[in-house]
């Protein structure tokens, strides 16, 4: 792309504009979108929202007015008012609630097996106390029943876990609560 196109993120790579290669490379869209992407070679086939606290309205509203599929995952917050929201629109698609099971690493939150390293960037830098293992934002009963009220009420589910025992942890909730009942489809995903 021209030099004053940020470095893009999951914008699609053409030959001919128009004209997708099946090649990606990765920016923001908001970034892109200010940049004045599309830029000669690139264009923009769809926007991903991986879990948003916005109203669902808003983001319909504004879908309806691109010239892109919009597809996005929603905090359980707002799962009441989703039921009516179009699962298969045509420019604005709720593709599933997504979970945070734990943090970040810039936080000290994120769900480790051994404890964060007691490094200057760790304790001085990020304040993360000696010994920390992150943790887990819900306890596993609590995540297993949130898990079966959402499968069997037919949504697919994202989870946020970037801890290697995180990671772990919510395989084995996955297993156990789809292990409970017999679902062909349910393309959760962590």
């Amino acid at each position: 792309p021209p030099n004053d196109v940020p470095a893009p993120r999951w914008i699609m790579r053409t030959s001919t504009p128009g004209s997708p290669s099946g090649r990606s490379r990765t920016s923001t869209t908001v970034d892109a979108g200010r940049a004045g992407v599309p830029a000669p070679g690139w264009s923009i086939t769809s926007i991903g929202v991986a879990g948003t606290f916005g109203d669902p309205d808003v983001l319909a509203s504004v879908a309806a007015e691109a010239s892109m599929r919009t597809t996005a995952y929603y905090h359980p917050m707002w799962v009441d008012k989703l039921a009516s929201a179009p699962r298969d629109g045509e420019r604005f698609r709720v593709r599933g609630l997504k979970l945070w099971y734990d943090g970040s690493p810039y936080t000290g939150t994120m769900l480790l097996d051994e404890p964060y390293l007691e490094s200057d960037l760790c304790c001085c830098t990020l304040g993360i106390p000696p010994g920390s293992i992150g943790g887990a934002n819900f306890g596993p009963d609590e995540m297993r029943g949130t898990l079966g009220g959402l499968l069997d009420d037919g949504w697919q589910v994202m989870a946020h876990a970037q801890g290697d025992r995180a990671c772990r942890e919510m395989l084995d909730l996955y297993a156990t609560v789809l292990g409970e009942r017999a679902v062909d489809d349910h393309r959760w995903r962590l």
